[in-house]
């Protein structure tokens, strides 16, 4: 006879199978990449990137690639249910919206609203618009006039109401509406993805500790120390020539920090107030910190200058480059040297490290969440031969076709 406790055992272990049944029968929509998906998406790039894609295996095989990613770290957010996460139930009804709208305008080239229907939508969804505004401008800080906002408030309402229309008109339900709300909902899910890896993988205080331990250049106050010293031997009288060619961590090491001559806008903004401030041979009393580092300035000597009417004004990729001088008339220019203590590895290596960090968790996640995916697909382009790079007669004639990523600029 068997037990009270035996058949609870049982029973809970046929309940316990048939929920582990239930979880193995789950789907997840980005399992698989079928080839109509990839000529839905294709079919929507200039033409140039889908002659490209047609005659361009490498070029098709990178494309699949990169889709197979998204939809891998796609998976990877539905396990950690970031698929039922408020903010991913915010962003993805914009998105929708945005499709549907863009969808219901392509098919009805003739529909139209009028500013007095988008100027009352907008007032009626006013508490709708502020959210997605500031769900929107929060993550770019984007700053905008109270005009600029009330135009972004009219382009809303035309676009919730046009998806409204794309609604009512049985869009969701279209093969090619479906695959691409796929795809956009997939690479929102493997960007919420990427952001919860990387709050996962920040550096701990201890961490950042043991690493600068093991590499004193990413200690900012040590370097800030060394230009300290460095500064106490000018004062001591060491030449500022001598010192540079000694310490400098850039290429003027040598030649005794010389930047040349320079005008404004040519440089850092730090270290071009203070070595404008300088008169002819003086030098910086103190350390003077730019985005490259902690300099000391010296100016040996002074000129006035014209500068070029039709020259621009470039960023410079380092503070001994110079930039094309802002368009104006008469000005000064100085000759400048420095000495140069780097800030580079105190400035990036936590940036450096949790980017190392992401990029492994990423590639575990793709290997860790396969995708069924064709090795190749055919792109067809009206009019084009890819086997003779041309277009065909009637279309014009073409020159040969350069490789590339077919995502570029997209």
């Amino acid at each position: 006879m068997i037990s009270n406790r035996s058949r609870y055992i049982a029973l809970f272990l046929s309940v316990h199978l048939v929920l582990l049944q239930g979880c193995s029968l789950f789907k997840s929509d980005y399992a698989k990449l079928e080839v109509s998906d990839l000529t839905v998406k294709v079919n929507d790039l200039p033409d140039m990137q889908k002659r490209t894609l047609a005659q361009s295996e490498q070029a098709r095989k990178q494309l699949i690639e990169q889709f197979k990613k998204a939809y891998a770290l796609a998976q990877a957010a539905e396990k950690e249910d970031l698929h039922k996460s408020d903010d991913y139930k915010k962003r993805s009804a914009i998105i929708e919206d945005q499709l549907l709208g863009r969808e219901f305008t392509n098919r009805n080239l003739d529909f139209s609203l009028s500013n007095d229907e988008l100027t009352k939508f907008a007032a009626d969804n006013k508490a709708a618009f502020d959210a997605d505004f500031t769900l929107l401008a929060g993550e770019t800080g984007l700053k905008v006039t109270d005009d600029e906002k009330n135009a972004m408030s009219l382009q809303w309402a035309e676009m919730k109401m046009r998806a409204a229309k794309g609604r009512e008109a049985g869009l969701l339900k279209d093969p090619i509406v479906k695959s691409k709300l796929r795809f956009e909902l997939a690479n929102l899910l493997a960007n919420l993805y990427a952001g919860l890896v990387e709050d996962r993988n920040k550096l701990s205080e201890q961490e950042k500790a043991d690493y600068i331990a093991k590499n004193p250049t990413a200690d900012v106050n040590d370097r800030k120390k060394q230009i300290e010293a460095l500064l106490q031997r000018l004062k001591n009288g060491e030449p500022f020539e001598k010192i540079a060619d000694e310490m400098n961590e850039d290429g003027t090491r040598g030649i005794g920090g010389d930047l040349n001559w320079t005008m404004k806008g040519k440089m850092d903004p730090e270290f071009e107030k203070a070595a404008f401030a300088l008169g002819k041979g003086q030098y910086t009393v103190e350390p003077v910190r730019s985005s490259f580092g902690f300099h000391l300035i010296k100016v040996d000597d002074r000129r006035p200058v014209k500068k070029d009417p039709n020259a621009a004004p470039t960023s410079p990729a380092s503070p001994e480059a110079a930039a094309s001088p802002a368009p104006g008339a008469n000005e000064e220019e100085i000759r400048v040297r420095h000495i140069f203590i780097s800030t580079q590895e105190a400035d990036t290596f936590e940036r450096r490290l949790i980017d190392e960090r992401v990029k492994r968790a990423i590639e575990d996640a793709t290997l860790k969440y396969p995708v069924d995916a064709p090795l190749d697909f055919k792109v067809e382009v009206p009019g084009f031969n890819p086997n003779t790079n041309r277009l065909r007669q009637g279309g014009g004639s073409m020159g040969p076709m350069r490789g590339g990523n077919p995502t570029d600029g997209r």
